[in-house]
């Protein structure tokens, strides 16, 4: 007989179906339905990139525990915006383990933290998608996860450039060519113009997330009077997009590749905040809020919510 222990005990072995299952929701940590939704949030229709299939393929094959990997862990870089994310869920998401297997967080102390538990529980299987995952955290990660390839597997995903003098197993995804860049364009925004789209993927320099956010907004540029020939310049685009406290906070940042804000490296978070004189608090909760930002379906309003893909306009 099937006990309530018996599927307790089962279920322990599959993280992702804990976090969907049986723990709250979590801004830091998604199973895959959950990363999904923010995935598509400001493309909802994928465009296949041809460029990329070769990278699709070896994901692909890495993530199917039935082969052999030269590595435990897989990287994908690039610069931020270019789709390096988007990438791999698109890659991954219709494997027959990938809804039982995936846990994605794009907080690398705590890739490191799961993978570590990972390896206490010999019956654990999953994969782990680490989201801005720098070299050192990958090289930790490949460290504290060798020997269990053949049930724990990584995707490390980077924007820094950083490399090992190891070449192997990483991939580097240039920006998309500007005709499929205005092709996704087209696909997910049927209400622009194309020749304004074709203005938007210009102004974005190829970035695919810049390009969907200006396309996202386009009546509010038209009612600024930004009207046939689109935006003089990206600085205006800045200017009127973001409130003066978030460009503050933005510039800041900005300043570094990568600023620490917990744990062993929570200094250099208030070092900048005490040099530039702003508040920590405000700081952390504006970026958040920018980084955790989604786009409602339904109004096409920008919300802050990691459990759905609607705001408060449904309700």
């Amino acid at each position: 007989m099937l006990t309530a222990e018996d599927l307790a005990a089962w279920a322990n072995n599959f993280p992702s179906i804990i976090l969907k299952f049986f723990r709250p929701a979590s801004n830091i940590v998604f199973h895959m339905d959950s990363w999904g939704i923010s995935m598509s949030s400001l493309t909802p229709e994928y465009i296949v990139i041809p460029e990329w299939d070769g990278v699709t393929k070896q994901l692909q094959t890495m993530l199917d525990f039935s082969n052999d990997t030269p590595d435990v862990l897989l990287t994908v870089q690039g610069e931020a915006g270019v789709g390096k994310t988007r990438l791999v869920f698109e890659s991954i998401k219709d494997l027959p383990q990938a809804s039982s297997l995936v846990v994605y967080t794009s907080d690398e102390n705590l890739a490191i933290q799961a993978a570590t538990m990972m390896i206490n529980y010999p019956g654990v299987t999953s994969i782990l998608v680490a989201d801005e995952c720098s070299l050192q955290a990958r090289q930790n990660l490949k460290n504290i996860l060798q020997g269990h390839s053949n049930r724990i597997r990584v995707i490390a995903i980077d924007n820094t450039g950083e490399r090992p003098s190891d070449l192997t197993y990483q991939f580097w995804l240039e920006k998309m060519a500007p005709e499929l860049l205005i092709g996704v364009l087209e696909k997910n925004y049927l209400y622009v113009p194309k020749e304004r789209l074709q203005i938007y993927a210009k102004l974005s320099g190829g970035f695919v997330r810049l390009a969907a956010d200006l396309s996202l907004n386009d009546t509010r540029i038209a009612i600024e009077g930004h009207v046939g020939a689109g935006l003089p310049n990206i600085r205006d685009y800045y200017m009127s997009r973001l409130s003066l406290e978030e460009r503050k906070v933005l510039e800041a940042i900005s300043l570094f590749n990568k600023v620490g804000y917990k744990q062993d490296v929570k200094e250099e978070i208030q070092f900048l905040c005490n040099l530039l004189r702003l508040d920590q608090q405000v700081v952390l909760e504006t970026a958040r809020r920018l980084h955790g930002s989604r786009i409602c379906r339904l109004c096409r309003k920008i919300y802050v919510c990691n459990t759905g893909t609607y705001c408060s306009c449904s309700f």
